[in-house]
């Protein structure tokens, strides 16, 4: 018989990193479940998130990248012929 020990060896390595990976993804989904406070909630429900194809954590990982911001009256989000490279969403 074979020695089996780099093929234990290969496996283990793979487990030891899906064990990692299935930890991340189970802490990512349980902080967007904590924190994802009633604003952010009311949010996800009223602007449709859902029906978009967004499921709660996408939406979280969106707005954990995103910035507030509040625009004055008469700013102007896009002009012709200018390229936009931000995406916003309005909240009345």
């Amino acid at each position: 018989p074979q020695p089996l020990s780099i093929p234990l060896r290969w496996n283990s390595l793979f487990l030891a990193v899906n064990v990692i990976m299935v930890t991340q993804l189970y802490l990512e989904r349980k902080e967007a479940e904590e924190f994802m406070g009633e604003e952010l909630e009311d949010l996800f429900t009223v602007g449709l998130f859902e029906k978009r194809g967004f499921g709660r954590l996408e939406f979280w990982r969106l707005f954990r990248m995103a910035r507030r911001e509040e625009l004055e009256s008469g700013f102007y989000i896009k002009r012709v012929g200018e390229e936009v490279n931000k995406l916003y969403v309005f909240v009345c």
